[in-house]
């Protein structure tokens, strides 16, 4: 039997309209906090009772509701916040919808006090069809709600115990106290006080509420690009313990959970976090009103960003650079704060021999000379006698070093390289060290492949290859910028192909090594990470510093230095592509062919050259050149599912984080080994490159890659002082 269409009674509305606004106490007691700020309060007491089922009192001393207007606070769709569809666009405040009182009264006994600060006393309410009694209250406002849920009994089932209701209470208020800092907070629990904030400073409010090991271990974030600011602070990811998950993101003042900034802010610690850890931060995105949507979600928790794609780009990259600061930059800034007590004297580097003069090779580079005995200096750490001198891993690579490490990776894309279905794996290039340097010992004696540097080079735009001869040989290179990676990264060419020579150790560089590797101290401040004193089962670098010990995992560290120079290296670079003699067609769904043609642009940028070749096909007519031996097919779906994941983000992030993954594997396979030998200036140069670059702190699989050991601590082994 059919039922007619008829009106719902106004009690059942405001009761289907409370069920998504109040889930539970907790959801209550945040419309009640967001009402008492935007009426200006400076002060906030919140009192609870069984979880805040049988009571939730908030007192504020805001502006008060005049008398006349107390019935209207209780009706529906009644507010002071907004007039019109202007308003509406433009929402500064926390509340605009005029529902949370009156979704609240429907499933409670509400009791509404206030006074305004001119009026002789105060008023109060308790159903919006009665008559307002005179009541005794300094300026302010009274909500009072009891006995949550006591008209609907099956949504009270519901509930949890009264310490998980409790407790999600106190969750509600941190949420509001972290982004109002210039309120203060009293919270008691059945009549007891749990909780108290003073007004003060945001970084004061945040270390009351998460902790001042959050302060401390934490980066900070500023950054600003015309109408957008974000602040805050982001923990370190050596600091991020795996077991805990803090993560506040505010938007205007407002709590959200929204998907885009969880991702720019999750994508910021993408190579730097290991594993399944969960990074933690307490970010406040501050941005025009017009341009940001809050009528989405009815509970508010979610908004709308007129522009997306911007937004996530520009706190993706505030987080990124925050999380970036160099060792010897944050040294600087922890020095002005504390400074330090003992600086150590820089250890006496043991004398090496000048390398033999380098040969002229086959392909027009500049060789080494055949290994050369060099004794070990007696009392040091350095290499076995009759090896041949190490790289200073200071010093900039040779363009013998470059032909090394790209017949490496041309060595390693030829006999592992497979590219699955379902993505590119990051094994594709992995080679055994042994197979890695016997490639580039025959690459710098001119022995195999010749092509493989010749064709490598060629990859990089023509204005970089100064020095090619007529013949179509690599002359010398002319000497680098020195302005670290960034000046390398526009050297050129040949400067590009000579950074990712430091992957692998090649041959020694000429000239004295050692002294090229010491850091210059002319005012006597020893560098953040201090002198390197001894090598520990080959794989663990012992230095000295002013705080006491520093232990350096060699292998992590390396693994970042080089993988940051090659980002550098690669960044702003459009990657060289490889035509194919004859296109290859790949089937793939409709939305990834046509996310192929939007952004072809983005895909010419990274060496890919696709376009439609029919309804559900694309045709694949050049893939890059590191990549120039893999299935082309499954490389492209690959970068397909690559783009169909994009989202708001853009297509670029993900092709860039794509194009990463590839850089990390290089840098780990030309990193320095554990178990290998290092001299004493290796050690000291390795710790200064360290100093100097960006998120130094952690290897590309996010392990951590050196400690300290203050002296107290080393000395509390020994229980000293006791």
């Amino acid at each position: 039997m059919r039922n007619p269409i008829r009106p719902l009674p106004d009690l059942l509305i405001s009761q289907i309209a409370a069920g998504e606004v109040v889930e539970r106490p907790a959801s209550v007691l945040k419309e009640l906090l967001e009402n008492a700020l935007d009426a200006g309060s400076t002060a906030l007491r919140i009192d609870l009772e069984e979880g805040g089922v049988a009571l939730i009192r908030v007192t504020d001393d805001g502006g008060g509701i005049p008398k006349d207007e107390l019935p209207l606070a209780l009706t529906r769709h009644a507010t002071s916040k907004i007039a019109n569809l202007l308003d509406l666009e433009r929402v500064a405040t926390l509340g605009f919808r005029g529902e949370a009182l009156a979704s609240v009264a429907a499933v409670s006994r509400l009791t509404l006090t206030s006074r305004e600060r001119s009026a002789p006393h105060a008023w109060k309410l308790t159903d919006a069809a009665g008559e307002a009694e005179p009541a005794a209250l300094l300026a302010g406002t009274v909500v009072e709600m009891r006995d949550l849920y006591y008209n609907t009994p099956a949504r009270r089932k519901f509930l949890k115990a009264a310490a998980t209701e409790a407790a999600h209470c106190l969750e509600a208020v941190k949420r509001v106290a972290l982004s109002h800092a210039d309120v203060a907070f009293t919270v008691t629990r059945d009549g007891r006080e749990i909780l108290r904030l003073a007004r003060g400073e945001p970084k004061q409010r945040i270390a009351d509420l998460l902790g001042a090991a959050f302060l401390t271990e934490s980066v900070e974030v500023d950054a600003d690009a015309g109408a957008l600011r974000v602040t805050g602070l982001a923990l370190r990811p050596t600091a991020v313990d795996g077991t805990k998950e803090v993560q506040y993101c505010f938007v205007n003042g407002r709590y959200v959970r929204d998907k885009l900034l969880q991702h720019a802010l999750r994508e910021a610690y993408r190579d730097i976090l290991h594993g399944s850890r969960q990074p933690s931060w307490c970010v406040f995105l501050d941005i025009d009103p017009a341009a940001v949507d809050v009528n989405v979600h009815p509970a508010k928790t979610e908004v709308r960003f007129r522009d997306s794609r911007a937004v996530h780009q520009f706190v993706f990259h505030a987080l990124r650079q925050a999380l970036a600061t160099p060792i010897a930059q944050a040294a600087v800034q922890a020095a002005a704060q504390g400074g330090a007590a003992y600086a150590p004297r820089p250890p006496v580097a043991p004398a090496v021999p000048a390398a033999p003069a380098p040969q002229q090779g086959a392909l027009g580079i500049r060789e080494p000379a055949p290994p050369a005995y060099v004794p070990r200096p007696a009392g040091t750490v350095g290499q076995p006698s009759g090896q041949t001198p190490r790289q200073d891993w200071a010093s900039r690579p040779t363009p013998a070093q470059a032909a090394s490490y790209l017949a490496f990776v041309h060595a390693a894309q030829e006999t592992r390289v497979d590219i699955g279905a379902s993505g590119l794996s990051t094994e594709a290039l992995y080679v055994s060290a042994e197979e890695g340097t016997d490639a580039a010992q025959a690459s710098a004696r001119g022995e195999a492949r010749p092509d493989a540097a010749s064709a490598a080079l060629a990859a990089v735009p023509p204005a970089g290859r100064a020095g090619e001869g007529e013949a179509g040989s690599v002359a010398a290179a002319s000497p680098l910028p020195a302005d670290g990676p960034s000046a390398l990264a526009t050297a050129g060419g040949e400067g590009m192909a000579n950074l990712a020579a430091a992957a692998l150790a090649g041959a020694p560089r000429a000239g004295g090594a050692a002294s090229a590797s010491m850091p210059a101290a002319a005012d006597n401040a020893p560098p953040p990470l201090g002198y390197a004193m001894a090598q520990l089962q080959d794989m663990f670098i012992l230095a000295q510093n002013a705080q006491g010990l520093v232990i350096v995992d060699q292998h992590a560290a390396h693994e970042r230095v080089l993988y940051e120079e090659l980002k550098a290296a690669f960044d702003g670079r459009q990657v060289a592509s490889q035509p194919l003699l004859i296109p290859v067609v790949v089937r793939a769904d409709p939305l990834l062919v046509a996310a192929a043609e939007e952004h072809q642009e983005e895909l010419a940028g990274f060496g890919f050259e696709l376009s439609p070749a029919g309804p559900g096909e694309v045709a694949v007519r050049a893939v890059p050149v590191l990549l120039g031996r893999a299935n082309p097919a499954e490389l492209v779906r690959a970068v397909l599912d690559a783009l169909g994941q994009a989202g708001d983000h853009g297509a670029g992030r993900e092709l860039e984080a794509w194009r990463n993954e590839l850089l990390a594997t290089c840098a780990c396979h030309g990193a320095v080994r554990g178990r290998r030998p290092m001299t004493v200036p290796e050690m000291n140069a390795l710790l200064r490159r360290m100093e100097a670059t960006e998120r130094a702190g952690s290897c590309n699989h996010g392990r951590p890659t050196w400690v300290q050991l203050t002296t107290e601590q080393v000395g509390a082994f020994f229980l000293h002082g006791r």
